[in-house]
């Protein structure tokens, strides 16, 4: 797309010519709706010095939240980005890229809704047509102890509730990741209220490198989730208040060498 090269990068592409352009964590971006034809691009990325500390294996963050403008009328037809990465927020330190959307109650605004687990909050952005305001803040509560690097979040269907899967817990010395927290959330003013978490077991003995929690979504009714972890799939009823209460429903259907694990199918 015309005006498209290095998205993402505010401040450098040390980062975009590590892994030549393209990208490899979850949620790194999402695209709202602005007005008419024109779309915002979010994108969750790293500063040239951040972006460093993460190919040299000393520390992994992502510290800035940009966007961009798409004009799919302009360029005949082909479309042309006409706002090139403009910060929303930066100096953060978000330990994943999660990021994700839903619809206003008014029916027209978005809330762009960030996770920034290391500081126990999610960011909220309102996103209009013309303006977009925030960062507003919400201290959530959790009963994690650390945050995963490839968590997710995810709205239900009718948007009143969300899925944050990217808290882990220590068990017996055990860093267990298959975990999911559960939120009620208020369209009209973007509150959100802790309900409950849920945990499904990690098998640790059958697969090479652990049967950890890979993604997670709701149902089409909103009443179960299902957990893709990297060899199994759970359902969890969240009617259900019993923490351990999620049912197997499915594992690898051939031989291990050839299964494409299902952290890389996601939902």
């Amino acid at each position: 797309m015309q005006n498209g090269q290095n998205i993402n990068c505010p401040y450098g592409t040390v980062m975009a010519n590590h892994l030549g352009g393209g990208g490899s964590f979850p949620q790194t971006s999402i695209i709202l709706p602005k007005s008419g034809n024109q779309y915002y691009v979010f994108n969750v990325g790293m500063s040239d010095s951040v972006a460093n500390n993460y190919i040299n294996s000393i520390f992994t963050e992502f510290d800035v939240l940009s966007y961009c403008v798409v004009d799919m009328d302009s360029n005949q037809g082909k479309g042309k980005v006409i706002l090139k990465d403009k910060v929303l927020s930066d100096k953060q330190h978000y330990y994943n890229t999660a990021m994700t959307a839903v619809k206003h109650a008014n029916g027209k605004d978005w809330w762009l809704v960030k996770a920034d687990c290391f500081s126990h909050r999610l960011q909220e952005f309102l996103v209009r047509e013309d303006s977009i305001l925030g960062p507003f803040y919400q201290n959530i509560t959790d009963t994690g102890d650390f945050c995963n690097f490839l968590g997710t979040i995810r709205f239900n269907n009718s948007g009143t509730q969300l899925l944050q899967v990217h808290y882990g817990k220590t068990i017996n010395g055990l860093y267990v990741r298959n975990r999911v927290d559960l939120y009620n959330f208020d369209r009209c003013d973007g509150s959100i209220n802790y309900k409950q978490y849920y945990m499904t077991p990690m098998d640790t003995a059958s697969y090479w490198n652990w049967d950890k929690k890979a993604d997670i979504c709701f149902s089409p009714n909103d009443s179960l989730l299902y957990m893709s972890n990297f060899y199994t799939i759970y359902q969890i009823d969240i009617y259900d208040t019993a923490i351990y209460n999620g049912l197997f429903i499915h594992g690898p259907d051939t031989l291990l060498d050839y299964f494409p694990a299902l952290s890389f199918n996601g939902f």
